[in-house]
């Protein structure tokens, strides 16, 4: 079964879709014409990049992150335009074993969301 998958400069690709279980890593990096990501259960994937990924939309990268939330890691969103603040929110609520957040170059993220989401856990 597929486990890696590099789509990466791929300039003209604009939608995917993944049926993939058993998939870990996806690299979409610099598909600058993605726009939707569909996702039939990608509940193994650890790694996900879309870095300059600027036209994927909020949508997309919440159906990916929740699709993965038992086992996402890492998300790169640097230059992603579209995500939003609710996006990003529920993605740092939903995906507890997220390490790595990359969302540098993301235009329409409030300073503030990006403030609260790095905060340290609270156990108290």
């Amino acid at each position: 079964m597929l486990d890696s998958l590099n789509l990466s400069n791929c300039k003209r690709l604009r939608s995917v879709e993944l049926r993939t279980p058993a998939l870990r890593t996806l690299n979409m990096s610099a598909c600058s014409a993605l726009e939707t990501i569909e996702v039939d259960g990608a509940t193994a994937l650890q790694s996900a990049n879309l870095f300059q990924c600027r036209c994927v939309t909020s949508p997309s990268v919440l159906t990916l992150a929740l699709s993965a939330r038992a086992s996402l890691q890492s998300l790169l969103l640097c230059g992603c335009h579209f995500v939003t603040d609710p996006t990003l929110t529920t993605v740092a609520d939903e995906c507890p074993f997220i390490r790595t957040l990359d969302v540098s170059a993301c235009r329409n993220l409030a300073p503030a969301v990006v403030s609260i989401i790095t905060q340290p856990l609270s156990l108290g």
